[in-house]
């Protein structure tokens, strides 16, 4: 099962991920997978702590 699926079958309806700006690699990586880069903004919950820069699969 891949892990989309698992995360469907478990009601999960966004993955918020959060990766230090400079992370570029890690953010070319995500963006591959599905997830899409967002401004703080747009964050579908209220983030306390963030570390850079977000990106959202919803």
């Amino acid at each position: 099962m891949e892990k989309s699926e698992y995360a469907v079958s478990k009601a999960v309806h966004c993955i918020i991920l959060d990766t230090p700006a400079a992370a570029h690699v890690s953010h070319k990586f995500y963006e591959r997978a599905g997830f899409t880069r967002i401004s703080t903004e747009e964050l579908p919950i209220p983030i306390l702590i963030r570390t850079g820069t977000a990106a959202c699969i919803c």
